[in-house]
């Protein structure tokens, strides 16, 4: 596909600096002012990449919605993401980065945490506003990570492997106090994981409702009151939501035309995908396109 030149895509090779991991990547920062001041401009990844906000302020502007940020934050990117952030003030912080390579496991639950869970675009929340103790929490194995990091043992890798783990999943629990949900162990939660897994593979294929029923060997009610649970939004929107993000993402990073977005996101009729984004975003394609974020 030919991406317009605009949209950097910055890769592991570029970004992770330090020889020994290949995968992986931490450090800290402290914005000096007035130069670090300037508005980063859209790009995107092909690694995960966490950033903790400790003080500062402005815009994050995360797949064409902005969203506001203050310290302590955490902004939550997976590699499909392209953001935008501009600052009001010096910030400071740290960032990880790392690969799915880096931390593979064969548990369906931490597996789930790691694709979707946490970077998923069902439950987005790019940005999360961190309370006084939920700010230590991080701190805590942020520090721990990073000292980690910069030692030169045998098993700096496996250790640093394990405080991921330990900090995605306090993450996880964080960003769960924010969109609280019944219970995480029952079985419609499961069901949840499995619907978000197989939306995320197979949204280009078949936007039916009944093929992801078909899948959990559910009915199509049953599915909407799992995903009315979790997310408050039926299966047919959260299918229409996905398909419509892709769509404006190709429509504005993209040299891709109205009838080859159609098509490769799924629709044989590109007459009926320009309907259905219009229906969907309030404006056609081609108007969208020229749109400034």
């Amino acid at each position: 596909m030919k991406q317009k030149k605009i949209i950097p895509i910055y890769t592991e090779k570029e970004s992770f600096t330090d020889e020994r991991f290949s995968d992986f990547y931490i450090s800290s920062y402290k914005d000096k002012e007035p130069e670090q001041l300037i508005r980063i401009d859209a790009h995107r990844h092909t690694y995960h990449e966490i950033i903790w906000i400790q003080s500062g302020s402005g815009n994050h502007i995360v797949d064409f919605i902005n969203y506001k940020f203050k310290g302590p934050c955490l902004f939550l990117l997976h590699p499909q993401n392209i953001h935008t952030i501009q600052k009001d003030c010096a910030t400071s912080g740290g960032v990880v980065k790392f690969s799915s390579a880096f931390f593979s496991t064969d548990s369906f639950e931490e597996n789930f945490i790691l694709k979707y869970g946490i970077f998923g675009d069902i439950d987005v929340m790019p940005v999360i506003l961190l309370k006084k103790e939920e700010e230590k929490e991080i701190e805590k194995i942020f520090e721990e990570m990073y000292n980690e990091y910069n030692k030169k043992t045998s098993f700096t890798s496996e250790i640093l492997i394990s405080y991921l783990k330990i900090f995605l999943l306090r993450i996880y629990e964080i960003k769960k106090r924010k969109i609280p949900s019944k219970t995480f162990n029952s079985s419609d939660f499961r069901r949840f994981h499995v619907f978000q897994k197989n939306l995320a593979e197979y949204y280009k294929l078949h936007h039916e409702v009944s093929y992801y029923a078909g899948i959990l060997n559910i009915s199509a009610k049953t599915l909407g009151n799992i995903t009315q649970k979790f997310t408050g939004r039926s299966p047919q929107k959260l299918i229409k939501d996905r398909l419509l993000l892709e769509a404006k993402r190709l429509l504005h990073h993209s040299d891709l035309s109205v009838k080859e977005i159609a098509h490769f996101i799924g629709f044989e009729d590109s007459s009926y995908f320009v309907r259905f984004f219009r229906k969907n975003s309030s404006a056609s394609p081609k108007s969208y396109r020229t749109k400034t974020f």
